[in-house]
């Protein structure tokens, strides 16, 4: 929700200018949300055929299969950012950020901002976040539940993380339909919740690394996702394990 907030009120600034000749009138906030979510649900069955697009399929192979390379080294990575005194100050509210409850209620939130404002392209936003979200907690789960993994801390469903994936489909949401101005601070996000996972032992740097993936493919095959370019963000972990930065990629 915090990290949202700025970006709402840039966009219902902006929202304040002309609208081009050829948009309709602004429909009533009730029109608004309806138009928005029932698109996004009607639009929810497609999303899942487009993850078999080849630079989506390209995402979830990269994750997985950094996923599996750092696998030999799960547990000496998982020790050394649980007993980090820097990680510890750091990564305080990570896994808060990263629920579910943050990340769902964050899209809520903005939908009906959207919606409430007749801002179409807000609640637009919003219905994209809300379709993004739905994806990624139907791969999340049917991987946790089909993996059954044991976490670091002797819980269930470690792979894959996620808060990490819920993160960073909001992250890939927020990129495209603001750019990097707003992907990077948000795939940075993405990163720190990750480290935090890592921290309080609630799982491995390859249900981070998959979950990333995840998140990412599913922030990618929303309604208004165009394939233009494909991010892929790398994290420092533990001995030099990468999970930062962000690179676009013209396909």
């Amino acid at each position: 929700m915090a990290m949202l907030a700025p970006l709402l009120l840039v966009t219902l600034l902006q929202a304040q200018g002309s609208a081009p000749s050829h948009e309709p009138p602004p429909a009533a906030p009730s029109e608004a949300a309806s138009q928005t979510l029932t698109g996004a649900i009607k639009d929810l069955p497609h999303a899942f055929v487009r993850l078999k697009s080849w630079s989506t399929l390209a995402v979830l192979s990269a994750s997985g299969g950094a996923a599996a390379a750092v696998h030999p080294q799960d547990r000496d990575l998982t020790m050394d950012a649980a007993g980090s005194r820097t990680v510890d100050r750091l990564t305080e509210g990570g896994s808060i950020v990263g629920s579910g409850y943050v990340q769902l209620g964050g899209a809520v939130a903005v939908w009906l901002t959207g919606a409430a404002t007749s801002h179409r392209a807000f609640a637009g936003l919003g219905a994209d976040l809300l379709e993004a979200q739905a994806v990624n907690g139907v791969l999340t789960s049917a991987l946790k539940y089909t993996v059954q993994r044991r976490r670091p801390n002797g819980g269930r469903y470690s792979f894959p993380s996620g808060h990490t994936s819920a993160t960073f489909a909001t992250a890939a949401v927020l990129e495209h339909h603001y750019g990097l101005a707003a992907g990077l601070p948000a795939y940075a996000l993405g990163a720190y919740v990750a480290g935090a996972r890592l921290h309080d032992r609630k799982h491995f740097a390859s249900d981070t690394l998959m979950g990333a993936g995840i998140g990412l493919a599913s922030g990618r095959v929303t309604r208004g996702r165009r394939n233009r370019h494909v991010t892929a963000t790398l994290v420092p972990i533990g001995r030099g394990v990468a999970v930062a930065g962000s690179i676009a990629c013209p396909w």
